[in-house]
């Protein structure tokens, strides 16, 4: 949010309630007040009462902005922490402390599981190209399995004591994964076959792992204060960070064709290029320990802030907002995209799963090449040969070429291995949604009861790259008679 815009608000709100002045360095609390975040004009803070939660609220999270709801989970002191969406369209997360795997509808329906191997300490958990969840246990020395109808398998991996953290799905077809206590980068296969690969710098505490839009695998070095980069051929590059003990921690592709990560210890945002060019944004609550971080439809990425019970947001412009969570020292710690638009995350203390919705984030004007949902505004830059990646593909089918009125099947068009599997297509005919079809490798989608005359069909796809890609193509529907007139001048020309 814009802190220049409640400067008024806090004013009064100061004089109202005698709030006090409160050091740079962090807000102080009292017996008698609450502290939610650092809500600042300016250098200064101001302090609540506890009967103000609500005014709170309303200052941190402007109307039309971001709204937050929150879900208990069943177990207490279960400890979520990854969380990743599934092809099933629901959020699947992690129970540290539970030993459990969760399972959260996007209508608030929570299920559990329980991990065969006791005290495996399941950490981060992601979607396979087989349509499974893949999961890291970091306390077992597995890479755990989980069908989404619940069927749990195990796989040891060859190093002891390697602490597996952060767990992806690899261009290639294979999960990819850190061995944060072995300075190694695991690959495991959908068959269960195990690879590692040895990390150049000695005590780097790999953690997290993502795919990049160049085909490698990206990775976060929390002691060697490095990004890593392994390509599926097991060759490692390294990129020093430019703040000292920043601490990288959790990374996501970002819809610009960077890699976007969080520095806990340094306070701030990164940001790298594939070509490896390094940029940095602090963020404005100090001391706040920005943990997981994820792409969201929006174009922008958005981050648990671990201290201070925020959740923030940062443009692939650098602009950076906060929401304040309801639940106080709630530990925000894993944060996905959900398949209903919103952002889900994990809060690790208060054993709930949080949902933050996009409302009210920057719009891009009308026209703009990052108009479309999932782009940023400003100039779209081509990912892999497709080029599909916020680009509007728009044509109309050559010589008088109509389509069938009563049921049309057309590939997706996205469905290129650059751009992952295609997990879910939302198909709007003009302006009407008329079908959302989720799969592990959605290859074609078919529709029914066209209108007349021309019309435009645009598909959304999400991918399992987490890639948002928008397409639109106008077509004709044939005339009665028309489309076996086609056919039969096809038949002459081939002859």
């Amino acid at each position: 949010m814009d802190f220049g815009k409640v400067k008024n608000e806090e004013d009064a709100v100061s004089r109202r309630l005698a709030a006090h002045q409160q050091p740079r360095g962090g807000a102080r609390k009292s017996d008698t007040a609450i502290w939610l975040g650092r809500v600042r004009a300016g250098r200064r803070a101001v302090q609540l009462t506890g009967c103000t939660f609500a005014l709170l609220a309303l200052m941190a999270v402007p109307a039309g902005a971001a709204a937050v709801t929150e879900t208990a989970l069943p177990t207490a002191n279960s400890g979520p922490k990854g969380i990743a969406a599934g092809p099933d369209g629901a959020l699947w997360f992690t129970e540290n402390v539970a030993n459990q795997i969760g399972r959260i509808t996007t209508a608030g329906a929570v299920s559990e599981t329980a991990v065969p191997t006791g005290n495996s300490a399941p950490l981060k958990i992601v979607a396979g190209s087989d349509g499974a969840l893949w999961f890291t246990e970091y306390g077992g020395d597995k890479i755990g399995r989980i069908t989404t109808a619940g069927a749990v398998t195990e796989t040891t991996i060859p190093t002891a004591n390697s602490g597996p953290d952060g767990i992806v799905a690899g261009p290639d077809g294979a999960l990819w994964f850190t061995e944060s206590q072995a300075d190694q980068i695991g690959r495991i296969t959908t068959a269960g076959a195990v690879t590692e690969f040895a990390i150049p710098t000695a005590s780097s505490n790999p953690v997290a792992i993502v795919a990049g839009p160049d085909g490698a695998l990206w990775f976060t070095e929390v002691d060697g204060n490095k990004i890593g980069r392994i390509t599926t051929a097991g060759a490692v590059t390294e990129t020093a960070l430019p703040t000292a003990g920043s601490q990288p921690n959790q990374i996501a592709a970002g819809l610009d064709g960077a890699l976007w990560f969080t520095e806990r210890s340094g306070n701030k945002i990164g940001r790298i290029t594939t070509a490896g060019a390094l940029t940095e944004t602090a963020v404005p609550t100090a001391g706040s320990v920005p943990f997981g971080i994820a792409a969201g439809p929006d174009g922008a990425l958005w981050f648990t802030e671990e201290n201070v019970h925020m959740i923030g947001r940062i443009t692939t412009a650098g602009a950076v907002t906060e929401a304040v969570l309801p639940t106080p020292s709630s530990n925000p710690q894993g944060i996905a995209a959900g398949s209903d638009g919103a952002l889900w995350f994990t809060e690790n203390s208060a054993s709930k799963i949080g949902r933050i919705t996009t409302a009210g984030a920057p719009a891009p004007q009308p026209g703009s090449p990052g108009s479309q949902p999932g782009r940023p505004s400003g100039p779209v830059p081509p990912r892999g040969p497709a080029g599909l990646v916020g680009k509007r593909v728009s044509s109309l089918l050559p010589d008088l070429t109509c389509v069938n009125r009563r049921r049309f099947s057309f590939p997706v068009r996205q469905a290129r291995a650059s751009n992952g599997n295609v997990l879910s297509a939302t198909v709007y005919v003009g302006q009407k949604k008329v079908k959302t079809v989720r799969g592990t490798n959605i290859q074609r989608v078919a529709i029914t009861k066209l209108p007349p005359g021309k019309f435009t069909v645009k598909v959304v796809t999400v991918t399992s790259k987490n890639l948002q890609i928008t397409s639109t193509r106008t077509y004709r529907a044939c005339r009665k008679g028309q489309r076996s007139e086609l056919k039969r001048k096809r038949k002459r020309k081939r002859r």
